[in-house]
């Protein structure tokens, strides 16, 4: 990310000519990847969270916009893929499915992580601190508009207007749901949709990642034999 590269020249004088960004990639296979359909006005808002430490990854912040969403009037519903079991006190709720910790390295399990992408309609994840995060390259491969904090390096990742919204990190689940009902109202879900998948198609996949890698690399070759 350009969060690292920046910590890298500026706290340890690296050479900002010899250090480059190199966005991750999907660790999803290449023909699972089947774009969702976007949301229409007026169906239920199916929202994915995926995250393993429950707190970090704002877990209670991300049932909270849900719980916000349908009080203000947009049918919302919640799957969460990550965790073991779900906090008790949100168990009441008939809009949150916890479908467990998923091991894509079981098919069966790497299946059921697929199915509730490809079915979703939004990613939230409002993770309190993150690096980068492989989940929002998978979120963009299925075209799942993504929110979350401006936390580390997640710009490189979750870019506004383009593929989602990153919110500051004072920003609270009211914030969250006024983020998602104006992206409703406004209709820009789709546009966010398409920007994702594209945002993958170029940057946010792993033969992307290959390929700037090689020319980073033979950049540097070529420099080092002109010097």
């Amino acid at each position: 990310s350009q969060w690292a590269v920046d910590s890298v020249v500026n706290d340890y004088g690296a050479s900002s000519k010899r250090t480059f960004v190199l966005e991750f990639g999907a660790n999803i296979d290449e023909a699972d990847i089947i774009p969702s359909i976007p949301y229409e006005k007026g169906e239920e808002l199916k929202i994915m969270f995926s995250g393993v430490d429950w707190e970090r990854k704002g877990g209670d912040i991300a049932v909270e916009t849900v719980r916000l969403l349908n009080e203000a009037g947009i049918k919302s519903s919640l799957t969460i893929a990550g965790i073991e079991k779900l906090p008790a006190k949100y168990t009441k709720f008939s809009f949150v499915n916890n479908i467990g910790f998923l091991n894509k390295n079981i098919p069966e399990q790497y299946q059921r992580y697929i199915q509730a992408m490809s079915n979703a309609h939004i990613f939230l994840l409002p993770t309190k601190a993150e690096c980068a995060g492989i989940v929002f390259c998978e979120a963009s491969a299925f075209g799942l508009p993504i929110f979350s904090y401006n936390t580390g390096g997640l710009c490189n990742y979750v870019r506004n207007g383009i593929n989602g919204y990153t919110l500051p990190l004072s920003a609270t689940a009211k914030e969250y749901a006024t983020e998602i009902i104006n992206c409703v109202k406004q209709d820009k879900l789709e546009g966010l949709h398409q920007g994702g998948i594209e945002l993958y198609k170029t940057t946010l996949n792993w033969n992307s990642w290959g390929k700037r890698f090689r020319e980073y690399i033979e950049k540097v070759e070529n420099e080092r034999t002109i010097s």
